[in-house]
């Protein structure tokens, strides 16, 4: 280490009276809603995901 730009240590001069606890708690989150598909919707999904493994299977592509 280069010690030309350390400079040497320097005495505390302050108190240590932090609270124990934060002064106010913070506000509980709530939760967002978030979008998915539904049930007819994962199943077309799916569906359409394993017909195109197939086909692409029956190519020999993989």
């Amino acid at each position: 280490m280069q010690h030309q730009f350390w400079s040497p240590p320097q005495q505390f001069t302050g108190t240590c009276a932090a609270p124990a606890s934060p002064p106010n708690p913070p506000a509980t989150p709530s939760a967002t809603p978030v979008p998915t598909l539904g049930h007819a919707a994962l199943a077309l999904l799916s569906a359409s995901v394993a017909g195109l493994g197939f086909w692409r299977r029956r190519r020999g592509v993989f």
